[in-house]
């Protein structure tokens, strides 16, 4: 693992394609052009948010994505980190409660074939699918840049969200 910045650890290769082959297993993935279609399918139960307005606002309000950050930390319990992935890029061990408020910047690292950009997955769609994951999967929080929408399973993430989506600039779809 490479620390990248406070609360961010990128993962392996190894250990990142294990992790989206058991998501794929557990929530589906089915990325498909038809807007009819659910892109992710949780066995469990799980509302689905319009986040349209969502991204102005938390492009220019530092609260926004403290308060995402707080509720990441309150649902993890004891566990020590969860994990943000970030499709066909990098994924991590992310510690919500280390994290400085980093998720709109980008980082080099250096490597033995000269470096690499690595950049943050953010708490809204912006042209990737953003995952923030318990350890044990069993709650989530997904993000399709698509169709501008989250989809977030788990009881106690889902009774966290409902209660701040107005804030958050969340329309409920589901």
């Amino acid at each position: 693992m490479i620390k990248i910045v406070d609360g961010w650890e990128m993962l392996s290769v190894d250990c990142s394609e294990g992790l989206w082959r058991e998501f794929k297993r557990q929530c589906g993935f089915n990325l498909s052009a038809a807007t009819n279609e659910k892109v992710f399918s949780p066995s469990a139960e799980h509302d689905i948010y319009d986040c349209k307005n969502a991204v102005s606002k938390a492009e220019s309000c530092a609260v926004w994505s403290s308060m995402i950050r707080n509720i990441f930390t309150k649902v993890k319990g004891e566990d020590d980190y969860i994990y943000a992935l970030d499709w066909q890029h990098s994924e991590f061990k992310y510690i919500p409660e280390n994290d400085r408020g980093n998720v709109n910047q980008s980082y080099f690292v250096n490597d033995e074939h000269g470096g690499f950009n690595v950049y943050l997955p953010k708490f809204y769609p912006d042209g990737d699918y953003y995952l923030f994951l318990a350890k044990d999967f069993s709650w989530g929080y997904l993000t399709d840049p698509w169709r501008k929408q989250i989809t977030v399973y788990g009881d106690e993430l889902r009774t966290e969200i409902f209660k701040n989506y107005e804030f958050l600039g969340f329309s409920v779809i589901l």
